[in-house]
């Protein structure tokens, strides 16, 4: 199984645009890849009803998770 992520830390709206990248991803291995979102925690709640993404991760990059311990501590 492939496991693909997908960082947008954008706007919503920019998320929102990029669930057809996941569409094409699916399209390419539909029963293999896992594709993964890691977005900001306001486009959590939307991108989870997008049926090509497998799992989303929400990143608070400017709040609790600001700087490079966050991106660390996430990583982990």
């Amino acid at each position: 199984m492939r496991k693909l992520l997908v960082i947008q830390p954008a706007f919503i709206g920019d998320a929102v645009i990029s669930i057809a990248l996941a569409e094409a991803l699916r399209a390419i291995e539909p029963d293999e890849a896992e594709i993964t979102y890691l977005v900001r925690p306001e486009s959590a709640g939307l991108l989870i009803y997008a049926p090509a993404i497998s799992k989303v991760i929400a990143f608070d990059k400017y709040g609790k998770e600001s700087g490079a311990e966050g991106i660390k501590r996430k990583a982990a």
